[in-house]
């Protein structure tokens, strides 16, 4: 994330709710999304599959309302980019996304991985 996005502060916080309030969540939405690929029941119960272009100020409480299985509009967190019925997009449509937008299925874990790499960075 460039520091761009970060508002004034003293020093650099370690709580992760810090960083979250002081961040220009406006300036971050102009600037680009999260790409997201959720999946769910709708109302019929049929699943489905969305890969999503989330507002980044909305991820956090997109995320832990998947996480909790609660019931949301997926269109009030951004942009439906492609959808489709079942449990997992078809190959071709993977393949789609990782070469039209750079969609990878690990985005989580490389994130994760990537920020404990420069904690560790900063904490030397």
């Amino acid at each position: 994330m460039s520091s761009n996005f970060i508002k004034n502060i003293e020093e650099t916080p370690t709580d992760i709710n810090e960083v979250y309030k002081n961040i220009d969540w406006e300036k971050v939405d102009e600037d680009g999304s999260i790409l997201h690929l959720t999946g769910g029941t709708d109302a019929n119960g049929k699943e489905y599959y969305a890969y999503m272009a989330i507002k980044p100020s909305l991820y956090k409480e997109f995320h832990e309302k998947s996480l909790n299985d609660e019931t949301i509009n997926i269109n009030d967190y951004g942009i439906v980019i492609e959808s489709g019925f079942g449990a997992l997009p078809p190959p071709e449509v993977q393949k789609k996304m990782a070469d039209e937008y750079g969609f990878s299925a690990n985005f989580e874990n490389e994130i994760t991985s990537f920020i404990e790499k420069e904690s560790e960075k900063a904490q030397k």
